[in-house]
């Protein structure tokens, strides 16, 4: 009943918006809706983009029906699927038993806290593996089984934080590390992979030791604990033709990535390559691919890359820049205004809860305020991504941190507490560290 009411008050609105108001004022409607839609459980977002498309249909004129799809044309779109089918050929394959070998055996002989250990092995297991989703399909049986021998509680709660919020950290510090940077990327203009990486592994990397800091401090280890040596094991595993083949594709993909400023190729083209490669050498299967909720994620992303792109063509963006400029009194210095954008930034993802989704609606308005306001809007959009990746006070804000929730070793309790100390950490060493260094290496 509930979901029957909200459509009929969405399509009322939307009616009276088609009807009696100008095109900018009807979009800026519709996109209320969007949150609305997205922000609620009476539909699956799938569902919710479809009527999306069909309300902006009805919005724009004839003579531009093409914004409907526009989003759609995008390159993210081939890059989500290719990464996807990327991260699973190697999850799937010898090269993901080698590494959870390695890893068992580092827990074994190192006294380093397994929080520690796990946030060392993220670094360059987020260039073959970008995905923090898969990393941690990949890592949560394996985890599962060192938690049951260890035997101790706060043990469960510092690896299910850190597979759940420090996780995905380490891939947005990497351009190619997933949606979040390359949807801030593209929207900013576009960067290479080693300049993202010069912007952003510093910043990240730094978040990531903040949050094991805190985990540590909050869930102390015990020595006893520490001492002991997991009983889980995983039996030798040797690479077989197969997984070598997976290797050098990965090799040639990452070679790529990383010489992006000596060939000047879409940071997409790699991957693309990557996956044709595997798609050819039978590594993957392309009914794997169909299984994933990966076009859930492509039917969303280009909706609402098209409700932008609308949005840009009738003047909304501008329209919002001159709204919010008169609402902000004249003067104020740069530090308070990027403080209010981050509070409403975290506001606006409590209400929504996908990154994806928030990027794409949020980026595209703060970087547009930051130019009508005077501030480099390259700065606002990589301290917008910055805290739509790192503030999570529920596991429904973030599909890893979800996925870690259903090991059952953390409650929301521990969430909120760490969301609130990841925030704090991320003001301070924003204003103390990192604006510093964005402005050594040229963003003021």
């Amino acid at each position: 009943m509930a979901a029957v009411i909200a459509v009929a008050l969405i399509g009322a609105v939307n009616a009276y918006a088609i009807i009696f108001l100008p095109v900018a004022s009807a979009l800026i409607l519709l996109a209320v809706s969007a949150v609305a839609l997205y922000s609620t459980d009476f539909f699956h977002p799938v569902t919710s983009s479809f009527v999306l498309l069909l309300l902006l249909s009805l919005h724009l004129p004839r003579g531009e029906q093409s914004l409907v799809f526009s989003g759609f044309q995008s390159p993210l779109l081939f890059f989500l699927v290719a990464v996807t089918g990327v991260g699973m050929a190697v999850a799937q394959s010898g090269l993901g038993r080698v590494f959870v070998s390695w890893l068992l055996n580092s827990m074994k002989k190192s006294k380093v806290p397994l929080p520690a250990l796990l946030c060392f092995s993220f670094l360059p297991l987020s260039l073959i593996l970008p995905s923090s989703v898969t990393r941690n399909a990949m890592l949560k049986p394996l985890m599962s089984e060192v938690v049951a021998a260890r035997g101790e509680r706060g043990e469960a709660k510092r690896v299910g934080l850190t597979l759940g919020i420090l996780n995905a950290l380490a891939s947005s510090a990497l351009l190619t590390g997933g949606l979040a940077p390359m949807v801030s990327a593209s929207i900013l203009g576009g960067f290479s992979w080693s300049r993202w990486f010069v912007m952003m592994a510093f910043p990240y990397y730094s978040l990531m030791l903040a949050g094991l800091g805190y985990i540590l401090v909050r869930y102390p280890v015990q020595t006893s604990v520490q001492d002991e040596t997991a009983e889980a094991a995983v039996a030798p595993y040797s690479l077989c033709k197969g997984d070598w083949y997976i290797l050098a594709v990965l090799m040639v993909m990452v070679g790529l990535w990383l010489s992006d400023s000596w060939h000047h190729l879409p940071t997409v083209v790699p991957a693309m390559i990557g996956f044709i490669l595997l798609l050819l050498g039978r590594s993957l299967d392309w009914k794997d691919i169909r299984q994933t909720g990966t076009w859930d994620t492509v039917i969303i992303l280009g909706t609402l890359l098209s409700l932008v792109d609308a949005m840009r063509r009738f003047g909304v963006l501008d329209l919002f820049t001159e709204r919010m400029a008169m609402l902000l009194p004249a003067g104020w210095p740069m530090p308070i205004l990027l403080l209010i954008i981050i509070v409403a930034t975290v506001l606006v993802n409590l209400l929504i809860p996908s990154i994806t989704i928030c990027l794409a609606l949020l980026l595209p308005l703060f970087v547009h305020l930051a130019r009508g306001l005077g501030i480099n809007p390259v700065l606002v959009g990589l301290a917008v991504t910055m805290t739509i990746d790192t503030v999570k006070f529920y596991p429904a804000q973030s599909m890893p941190l979800l996925m870690a929730a259903d090991m059952g070793y953390f409650n929301k309790k521990d969430v909120f507490s760490m969301g609130f100390a990841m925030l704090a950490a991320l003001l301070v060493l924003l204003y103390t560290v990192f604006l510093p260094y964005w402005s050594i290496i040229g963003i003021k």
